[in-house]
């Protein structure tokens, strides 16, 4: 259509004509900013459609009284942005930028929200235009771009991680695909549990082996992790050989079945699971009121050299809880009646004291205080570097001088 046909056309009477001129995709955007200011809300809706809008025709209709046609702009602006040739887009994307930027504003959450899918589907938006909607504060608006916006850099989804006490912001950016390390690593300091477990099951995550050794350690009292540890591929050998020794017996075949490890490995892996087996069905078998008999299989497991870390945590499993102070009592040399008095304390820097005395891990401390006083994650006393008490060992000492 020549440039004088559309013209006359769009200056008609005729609703019809100006439509057919709305959707032409080769008239002047002159004509296109003359329509988006047309009385009748079904050019401008028209228009909006059209994938060649003019970019100022595009301002206007953001701005547009009608919620349907503001609506059809957020659901096509994507799709503008993404058909046009290199060597005009660069341009259309400065006023593109301002299009979006007035959508991201609108005061109906629907068209934040279909702006906000849209864009996310973009293979390389510009950051600029994605950041309003990053930082909405519906979900439904901010989830996909923080899922799915492809252009926003590890420092800036690190900076809207600082800015948001979303939890579902924690863990859209946690599912992320390649999601880098500096970004991984600043969830993992979060230490919020089930952002954490979707790291975990985001395989293309970039997660180091000393993550994966804090996250597995960790594991031995936050169930949640165990999952989708035990079936995160290329987990190092030693790793799940850790796995081994304390997680769910429920979920032993995710391990015995992994075929990215070595048979040493494997067999180890077998031997320890078999192990906990056992000692839990015959941990079962000892009744809470025979005192005598459990402080004999304490006796009987340390002189076979199986009165070990895995033992503590599966008694702990099966609630055999008189059994962990008989074993407290006899790999710490103290009393059973100091280490009653120690336990009932549940004073968990008096627990790492006296589990320390025992020669047992940090590990096998916080199931204690998880197990035996049901205490909740955040008020769990955790160790600050892998395998070490967070309390030096001379305040350790000292207070068990309190129970002496």
């Amino acid at each position: 259509m020549d440039y004088e046909t559309a013209k006359n056309l769009a200056a008609s009477d005729s609703r019809e004509a100006r439509r057919r001129v709305a959707m032409n995709s080769g008239c002047h955007s002159e004509i296109h900013t003359f329509l988006a200011q047309d009385t009748e809300a079904s050019v401008r809706h028209a228009l909006a459609f059209n994938p060649n809008l003019a970019p100022q025709a595009g301002l206007i209709l953001a701005q547009d009284p009608k919620e349907s046609i503001r609506l059809c702009l957020a659901q096509t602006l994507a799709e503008k942005i993404s058909s046009k040739e290199v060597a005009e887009r660069e341009s259309f994307l400065k006023v593109a930028y301002l299009i979006a930027t007035t959508l991201s504003q609108d005061t109906s959450i629907k068209i934040r929200q279909a702006l906000s899918k849209n864009m996310a589907r973009l293979p390389d938006p510009p950051q600029e235009i994605l950041l309003p909607l990053a930082k909405d504060s519906e979900r439904i608006v901010a989830e996909p771009i923080l899922l799915h916006g492809h252009s926003l850099t590890p420092e800036t989804l690190i900076h809207l991680l600082e800015e948001t006490t979303e939890d579902w912001a924690l863990l859209a950016i946690a599912h992320r695909k390649h999601l880098p390390f500096a970004v991984c690593d600043y969830i993992l300091q979060s230490g919020d549990p089930m952002a954490i477990g979707v790291l975990l099951d985001n395989e293309t995550a970039e997660l180091t082996d000393d993550a994966l050794e804090k996250i597995t350690e960790d594991a031995a009292h936050i169930a949640v992790y165990q999952f989708p540890l035990a079936k995160r591929e290329k987990m190092p050998d030693r790793l799940v050989i850790r796995l081994s020794e304390f997680i769910d017996l429920s979920l032993s075949n995710l391990l015995t079945e992994r075929h990215d490890i070595n048979d040493d490995s494997l067999s180890l892996i077998e031997r320890n699971l078999r192990q906990r087996q056992d000692n839990q069905n015959h941990l079962r078998t000892l009744s809470e009121e025979d005192a005598d008999a459990i402080a004999n299989k304490v006796k009987e497991l340390d002189r076979n050299h199986l009165l070990n870390n895995s033992v503590i945590i599966d008694a702990l499993e099966v609630q055999k809880f008189l059994f962990i102070r008989h074993t407290l009592t006899h790999l710490s040399g103290l009393s059973f009646d100091q280490v009653t008095k120690i336990l009932d304390s549940k004073d968990p820097r008096h627990l790492c004291a006296l589990t320390w005395k025992c020669g047992i891990s940090i590990s096998c401390c916080v199931q204690i205080q998880k197990h035996m006083w049901h205490l909740p994650i955040p008020q769990l006393l955790l160790p600050q570097e892998v395998n070490s008490y967070p309390i030096p060992d001379l305040e350790m000492e000292r207070i068990l001088t309190l129970y002496a």
